[in-house]
């Protein structure tokens, strides 16, 4: 019988309602074997790493409503068994009361942002990453069966996203006003206000008939840099965590590699910015991000070899990963701020390169 055959079989007696039964009950089953569990707060998972007489190993579980954590499971249920997209898996269960994925544990890797971050980085390191996790997108993709994005889907994925994520974002009286001014003054500059630029870009129907996507297949889902691992004895990269609860568009994820090493995300969620609003009625500010000039060619390693829709429609998609995230973080209003720079910045880009 193997790990996880075994471990199943003892967990089905549970039903997890809250991640605390969760957490009690499989820590009953896995006993003095658990070295830690991390509960990730912001989902209903909880990933647990054990070890047996066999190895290290991960374990991330969902509770019996974790619908994100049972799409994860299919996902990888669909993976050919000798893929090397992942951390070797040993088993995934999908039950009433849980679901899980069962891995072997990589103690020597690091991220694709932790490579990002530090004061020297390795370049060669940093740009294997960005090849090995794009190549392993594009395989999935290109080797699953695709299909149309039609008009509903598009609206789903991107303009009526944008409409949800405005509405939160009313909530917060000074991130309204930041995204309704007409325009923005960074570093000297003016540009295009968010909601500006996303309307000019959704009412002009020839633009975003070239920037939607018009096909959707199996990707990773979630490509940024902090889901890539980064092997320290130079292996190739994998990637962990991925979104598996429905078919997107290659470009989305592209988007996505581009969202960490041409946005920056991770240096501003590190705090590795400043931001100062400069006196006066204009809307207008200081923004610089403390990143390493080694990386100003990273966003070109992702659109290398693409077509020119295709690199500008990751381009958008990037854009609008930026835009609509900006909700999310309102709570930290310096933090959401940066943020709506790097948004500002980009779509000007996008319209330039249009």
């Amino acid at each position: 019988m193997s790990l996880a055959t075994e471990i199943d079989a003892q967990l089905q007696s549970f039903y997890f309602l809250d991640k605390q039964e969760l957490i009690e009950g499989v820590t009953t089953v896995l006993g003095d074997d658990i070295e830690a569990v991390v509960d990730t707060h912001n989902t209903p998972t909880v990933n647990f790493i054990f070890t047996t007489s066999s190895g290290s190993h991960f374990m991330k579980v969902g509770t019996a409503e974790d619908d994100a954590m049972r799409a994860e499971a299919a996902w990888y249920i669909d993976l050919p068994p000798e893929q090397e997209y992942t951390p070797p898996v040993q088993g995934i269960s999908i039950r009433d009361g849980y679901s899980f994925v069962l891995m072997d544990f990589l103690p020597n890797v690091d991220t694709l942002d932790d490579h990002l971050l530090v004061h020297r980085p390795i370049l060669s390191v940093i740009q294997d990453g960005i090849t090995r996790a794009k190549a392993i997108d594009l395989e999935l993709f290109n080797s699953h069966k695709r299909g149309t994005l039609n008009d509903a889907a598009s609206n789903s994925l991107y303009w009526n996203k944008f409409i949800s994520r405005r509405r939160e974002a009313a909530k917060f009286t000074y991130l309204d006003n930041f995204m309704t001014r007409d325009t923005i003054v960074i570093n000297d500059v003016e540009y295009p206000g968010i909601d500006a630029a996303v309307n000019r870009i959704f009412a002009d129907e020839g633009t975003l008939d070239y920037l939607l996507p018009r096909h959707v297949g199996k990707i990773h889902g979630d490509l940024h840099a902090g889901n890539i691992l980064v092997p320290r004895d130079r292996a190739r990269a994998c990637v962990v965590d991925p979104n598996g609860s429905r078919s997107l568009p290659l470009e989305y994820d592209l988007g996505k590699l581009l969202h960490s090493v041409h946005g920056l995300y991770g240096f501003v969620m590190a705090g590795r910015y400043e931001l100062n609003r400069l006196a006066g009625s204009r809307e207008s500010y200081q923004f610089d991000i403390a990143t390493s000039r080694q990386l100003v060619g990273l966003p070109d390693l992702v659109i290398d070899g693409l077509s020119d829709r295709i690199a500008t429609s990751s381009l958008f998609n990037e854009a609008m990963h930026f835009a609509t995230m900006l909700p999310h973080h309102a709570a930290e209003r310096q933090e959401t701020l940066a943020l709506g720079m790097q948004a500002v910045r980009l779509l000007a880009s996008l319209e330039e390169r249009l």
